[in-house]
């Protein structure tokens, strides 16, 4: 196991079940509705690596451990209930975690990219999801650790399933319709419609003839 050569701990403040890994250093500010897709602990879209949360609203510990090299699987502590690999990438090379730390200073974010641009490894660790599901807390219950490597861009790997929330999650994503395919055609949705009209026209014109 590669040694960490820089280790944040602290705690992180939590709003609609979700804490959030961004490029550059916008706040997180939770997510009002999961996206559809769901490994049950970690989400990447538009960006930002989203880890879901037990809790609805309160503190969740978390440590952040940035590595110069890839760790291997067998290094996964046996006392984390929920683990998940996940690529990122950023173009600023200013991946950030708002978290509160005696370690940073006062109104700064954790930076997660030491090694600039480029493409990293997250590896979440989670455990204390199921102690208080869907409640808004004042003491912690949850643990969070997030280990960090620049990697070449590779598929989201579950190393462990076991909680019951992150069952939960991966259950309600299987029942949700898939997402609707994305307009990738640059022509004008209009003028695409004339052209089909126009066609059919043409064809039944040459039918009758």
């Amino acid at each position: 196991m590669s040694n960490a050569s820089d280790s944040i701990r602290g705690t992180v403040f939590i709003q609609h079940h979700t804490f959030s890994i961004v490029e550059e250093a916008e706040e997180n500010l939770g997510a009002e509705n999961l996206p559809l897709n769901t490994t049950g602990l970690v989400e990447i879209e538009d960006g930002q690596a989203r880890i879901i949360t037990g809790i609805h609203t309160g503190d969740v510990e978390v440590q952040v451990t940035c590595h110069p090299s890839a760790l291997t699987a067998t290094a996964v502590d046996a006392v984390w209930q929920e683990v998940v690999e996940v690529p990122v990438e950023t173009v600023s090379g200013k991946l950030y975690l708002w978290m509160n730390s005696p370690t940073l200073p006062e109104g700064e974010p954790a930076l997660l990219s030491p090694h600039g641009p480029g493409t990293y490894r997250l590896r979440v660790h989670a455990r204390g999801r199921d102690t208080a599901t869907d409640n808004a807390l004042q003491k912690t219950t949850e643990q969070y650790l997030i280990q960090v490597w620049p990697a070449l861009t590779r598929p989201v790997t579950v190393l462990r399933a076991t909680d019951q929330c992150g069952a939960e999650h991966r259950e309600n994503t299987t029942e949700m319709p898939p997402r609707p395919p994305r307009i990738t055609t640059t022509t004008d949705p209009g003028q695409q419609l004339l052209r089909e009209r126009g066609a059919r026209l043409r064809s039944a014109e040459a039918g009758g003839s």
